[in-house]
């Protein structure tokens, strides 16, 4: 009763934070996509916003083997282009949102990989994650998901 209770009131939930979370790295890409795609080309930017969004979001890269062997030979290409970024407050507001959140999310006990934990460092140098202090952190999933769909707003916009 409790969950369902937090729901309808209008508390969070890990579940309701995951749904945003996963809606938001969708949002992400495509927004990558087309900015690299305008940039770039539409090779390019297909084979360079998924090696992007999972830097911006700490994910292992799920990438094909061919996405790897573009980011070796690409590595400037893809530094550069993730160093801009931090030139887009919205983005960098969204993304430290939801690594914020997601650090917060019961059942987290674990504390972040290495790996996971120098990419944050990097993002953080970078200007990109911002410092929790620096958030809203939204008090409801719905606030969330109205946070995360304001992005996507912006995201379509630009």
């Amino acid at each position: 009763m409790g969950l369902l209770r937090r729901f309808f009131i209008g508390g969070r939930t890990p579940h309701g934070d995951t749904e945003c979370i996963r809606t938001l790295t969708i949002i992400v890409h495509s927004f990558l996509f087309q900015k690299f795609s305008r940039k770039h080309g539409l090779k390019t930017g297909s084979m360079l916003a998924p090696l992007v969004s999972n830097a911006l979001f700490s994910m292992e890269p799920a990438n094909s083997e061919e996405g790897l062997r573009f980011l070796q030979c690409s590595a400037e290409l893809f530094d550069a282009e993730l160093r801009d970024l931090s030139q887009l407050p919205e983005l960098c507001y969204i993304v430290s949102l939801a690594t914020h959140v997601l650090a917060e999310l019961p059942g987290r006990e674990r504390p972040p990989s290495p790996d996971q934990a120098k990419r944050a460092r990097a993002l953080r140098q970078m200007g990109i994650l911002l410092p929790r202090e620096a958030i809203r952190i939204p008090t409801s999933s719905r606030e969330f998901m109205r946070v995360v769909k304001r992005f996507g707003r912006w995201a379509g916009a630009s």
